[in-house]
C-alpha cells in the first residue's frame, strides 16, 4: 500500500523534520492496521477451518454410523439367504435319497420278475 505523500503546502508549514515524522507516524500507523487485519483474518480463518473440521468428522462418522448399520443388515440378509439355501438343499437331498430308494426298488423288482421268467421257461 504506498504511503500518503504530504503535499507542498504541508511540508514548508511543518518544515523537513515534522513532515518526516509525520509520514513516519503514517507508515507506522499503516503498518499497525495490516497487522492488526492480518490478526484478524488469521483467526477468523482458523475459526472457519476449525468449524470445517468439526462438520467433517461429524459427516464422517454419521457416514461409518451409517455403513455399520447397512453391513450389519447385508450380514442379516445373508445368513438369511444361506440358511435358506441349506434348507432347500436339504430338502432336495432327501427327495433324492427317496426316488432313488424307489428307483433301486423298481429295478429290484423288475430284476426279480425278469429272473422269476426266466427260472419258469427253464423250467417248463
Amino acid at each position: 500500500m504506498p504511503l500518503p505523500t504530504l503535499g507542498l503546502r504541508l511540508r514548508d508549514r511543518l518544515g523537513p523534520e515534522a513532515s518526516q515524522e509525520l509520514s513516519d507516524a503514517f507508515e507506522e500507523a499503516q503498518d499497525d492496521m495490516l497487522t492488526i487485519a492480518v490478526e484478524r483474518y488469521e483467526a477468523r480463518l482458523t475459526g472457519v477451518a476449525s468449524e470445517w473440521r468439526t462438520e467433517l468428522y461429524q459427516t464422517q462418522s454419521e457416514i461409518r454410523q451409517e455403513m455399520a448399520r447397512m453391513d450389519a443388515g447385508i450380514r442379516i440378509t445373508f445368513a438369511e439367504g444361506l440358511s435358506n439355501i441349506r434348507k432347500e438343499m436339504s430338502e432336495m437331498r432327501v427327495d433324492v435319497i427317496r426316488w432313488s430308494f424307489l428307483f433301486w426298488i423298481g429295478q429290484v423288482i423288475a430284476t426279480a420278475t425278469v429272473v422269476g421268467f426266466m427260472l419258469k421257461s427253464i423250467g417248463h
